[in-house]
C-alpha cells in the first residue's frame, strides 16, 4: 500500500529512540510529545525544492506514564452448585435410546459392556448436568485482597504485553468492606501510529 501517510504519536511521552525509514523526521530525541503530534511526515522535499508524498515509516520509542487501578469489595456474586440432574443414553448397534431429557451442556461419561473379554455392541452413557444458584458471598479481608491482587496482575499482564516497564510504584489500601491496588508505571514503548494523509487535488 503506497497511500501517503504520516506517523503520529499514539500517546503522550518523551522520545527516546527515533529511526525514520521513510519520510521526513519532525521530532528529535528528548522531545516531549503529545498524543497526535507529528513524528515522521509523509511529505519529502526534493532537491529541486518540489515535494513528493510517501507512506512514512519509522520506529519511535518514547518514555510514557501509565497507571492501573483495581478495587475489590468483600461481597461478590457467585454461582453455587445446588444439585444435579442425571439422564442416560443406551446405544445398541445403530440405535440410540435416551432415558430422560438430555441437556446439550451435560457432562457425558460413556461405558462399554464386556463379557468374558468380548466387547458387546452395547454402551451406556451417563449424562450429568449441574444446576447452579446465584448467591452473595462475603469474603474475608485476606481473600478479598488476594482477589484484588489477581485482578491487578491480569490487568498488568494485558497492559504491558508489548511494553518494557522501567519503573513502578505500587500502592495498597484496605478498609473494612473493600481493598484496592494501584500502580504507576514508567514504560518504554513504540508510540508511532500511522495516519493516512488527506490530499486534495486541484484541477485548473
Amino acid at each position: 500500500d503506497s497511500t501517503p501517510a504520516d506517523i503520529i504519536a499514539a500517546r503522550d511521552g518523551q522520545i527516546v529512540i527515533l529511526r525514520p525509514f521513510n519520510g521526513t523526521q519532525e521530532q528529535k530525541i528528548g522531545n516531549p510529545v503529545l498524543k497526535g503530534d507529528l513524528l515522521i511526515s509523509g511529505i519529502e522535499e526534493n532537491r529541486d525544492l518540489t515535494v513528493s508524498f510517501c507512506r512514512a515509516k519509522g520506529y519511535v520509542v518514547a518514555r510514557t506514564n501509565r497507571s492501573i487501578g483495581v478495587s475489590q469489595g468483600r461481597e461478590i456474586k457467585a454461582e453455587i452448585p445446588v444439585g444435579e440432574k442425571k439422564s442416560y443414553i443406551i446405544d445398541f448397534l445403530f440405535f440410540s435410546v435416551p432415558i430422560g431429557k438430555i441437556p446439550e451442556d451435560a457432562y457425558r461419561e460413556r461405558t462399554g459392556v464386556r463379557i468374558n473379554g468380548v466387547t458387546l455392541p452395547v454402551s451406556f452413557t451417563r449424562c450429568v448436568r449441574t444446576e447452579y444458584s446465584e448467591k452473595t458471598l462475603v469474603l474475608s479481608q485476606e481473600r478479598a485482597a488476594l482477589l484484588a491482587a489477581l485482578n491487578f496482575y491480569e490487568k498488568c499482564n494485558e497492559e504491558f504485553r508489548n511494553l518494557r516497564v522501567e519503573k513502578s510504584e505500587i500502592s495498597f489500601a484496605q478498609t473494612e468492606n473493600s481493598c484496592s491496588l494501584g500502580g504507576k508505571f514508567v514504560c518504554l514503548e513504540n508510540i508511532g501510529e500511522e495516519r493516512k494523509m488527506q490530499i486534495e487535488e486541484s484541477v485548473r
